[in-house]
This record gives structure tokens, sequence and C-alpha cells, in this order.
């Protein structure tokens, strides 16, 4: 089973796949991570991505939603 909880550090769950397929399919991104928590209350699972933007600059990248479940 795969927790919806966690943070790309930790193996096996969404949080990981996520910063897996963005480590694969955008390169201008380095240095990702990605936190998750459901919030079981409010339907809703927080993610957190941060990175670096691979630029002549390297600018901090941060962008945080929300996606409602059931």
């Amino acid at each position: 089973t795969k927790r919806l909880i966690g943070s790309s550090k930790n193996a096996d769950t969404f949080a990981r796949e996520l910063k897996l397929s963005l480590e694969r399919y955008e390169k201008r991104l380095k240095d990702i991570t990605v936190n998750m928590d459901f919030q079981k209350n409010a339907r809703i699972i927080h993610i957190i991505v941060t990175g670096i933007i691979d630029n002549a600059s390297n600018t901090q990248y941060y962008n945080e939603f929300n996606v409602e479940v059931w």
C-alpha cells in the first residue's frame, strides 16, 4: 500500500513518486523536494513542491497546492 502522508525522502509514498516524475519530466528543476499531507477532515491532500530552477541565478522554486479527494 502507498502512504498519502510523507515526504520525498521516505520510500513508498506518493510524494516520492511525484518527485521522481518531476525529475524525469521537468529538467529545468533540480534539488526537488515534495511534501504531502492528507487532511482527512477537509478531504484534501496538501502538497508542497520546492526546488531550484536551473538557470544563471539558480532561482528558488516553491509551489503549494491542494487536491480535493472524494
